[in-house]
């Protein structure tokens, strides 16, 4: 299993080496997700806010990782949840990698040097807004490394709720 920076997983996501998981819930990706990532949320919450594991997560994604042509990178809001599912799939004899800097950055105690504590967000590469899909946000440089603001004043950041 390999962990990827978020620069090293958006450039294997655009040249179609392999995909991009969100384990985040919906609630969660509505602050936002990477373009083409594929929305497969490992918990949902209920009326109250608790977290419930999804129904049949550990089935969809052992055949999502099996049917991909490359080991999937598993993302999630800061690198607790995608060590979890890529520690569960590596019991399973199943490849995968995993962004352990997630979408908003990676939790402290997982211990990460910086380049990996990253979060897609903060390294300002292209996101969209919502379950839409809306308006593409951050770097979108067209390979020359240029960044660029990651939201339009007045836009809120949003949480990513915890993992």
């Amino acid at each position: 299993m390999a962990q990827w920076t978020v620069d090293e997983a958006h450039q294997r996501l655009q040249s179609g080496l392999a995909p991009l998981v969100d384990l985040r819930s919906a609630e969660e990706r509505q602050s936002g997700g990477a373009p083409h990532a594929l929305p497969l949320p490992m918990v949902e919450f209920d009326l109250l806010g608790r977290q419930r594991p999804v129904p049949g997560f550990g089935a969809a994604l052992a055949a999502l990782a099996k049917a991909a042509k490359a080991p999937p990178m598993l993302i999630c809001a800061q690198g607790l949840r995608s060590r979890q599912a890529a520690a569960w799939l590596a019991l399973q004899g199943i490849a995968c990698d995993e962004v352990p800097g997630g979408f908003e950055g990676a939790e402290p105690e997982l211990g990460l040097p910086p380049p990996l504590r990253l979060g897609w967000r903060a390294a300002g590469l292209p996101w969209v807004s919502g379950a839409s899909g809306g308006a593409r946000r951050g770097r979108d440089d067209g390979g020359d490394g240029a960044r660029s603001a990651q939201a339009t004043p007045g836009e809120s950041d949003g949480g990513a709720g915890g993992v």
